[in-house]
């Protein structure tokens, strides 16, 4: 999986529901360009909305569709829609760089929004509260099963539980793409 490039898959949605779609401009949207990849035709990140300085107040969605000729995004943002993305194992900064890392990624484990210079380019979400800067990250929601990750007997056959997930190393950056359900923050 290219993890230098935002989720492009036509497979990125997990649920087809709810959809409550808000539209902004590429500017109002982070982390996106600079230190990450930029957006283009076809690509499905999870982004904060507004200032990075609110943070972690911002609304979060992901990318529904992009349209390069008005550099404007269609994003998601009900609370429960459910979309693929990469998740980053690291879940501790200290003194600005990362230095913990989950070695597993179970079901309904919470991800943010990290804007952190070690997180891939194409990815935005990990399991860190903090970035390397010791800012609060905004919630982006929850690690969720897609339909064939439920234990089940029933059409289309048995399904198996394939959580908790590995990431590849457990002492460095490692990624995953796994179902994410948005969820806002309950910071008050």
């Amino acid at each position: 999986m290219p993890y230098t490039e935002f989720y492009a898959s036509v497979d990125y949605e997990c649920s087809s529901e709810p959809l409550l779609v808000r539209k902004a401009v590429t500017a109002d949207l982070w982390p996106e360009a600079g230190a990450k990849d930029t957006l283009g035709a076809g690509d499905h990140p999870f982004l904060a909305f507004g200032r990075v300085a609110d943070r972690p107040f911002n609304a979060v969605g992901f990318v529904i569709t992009y349209d390069a000729a008005t550099d404007q995004a269609m994003l998601n943002v009900a609370p429960g829609a459910i979309a693929k993305a990469y998740v980053c194992n690291i879940d501790g900064y200290s003194g600005g760089v990362a230095n913990s890392w989950d070695a597993t990624l179970d079901n309904y484990e919470p991800v943010w929004i990290d804007d952190s210079a070690e997180i891939a380019a194409g990815c935005t979400l990990s399991r860190s509260p903090l970035n390397s800067a010791d800012a609060e990250n905004p919630l982006a929601g929850f690690v969720w099963p897609d339909q064939d990750e439920f234990d089940d007997s029933g059409v289309g056959g048995v399904n198996g539980d394939p959580f908790p997930q590995s990431f590849s190393s457990s002492s460095d950056e490692a990624y995953l793409t796994v179902c994410v359900m948005l969820w806002p923050s309950s910071q008050d």
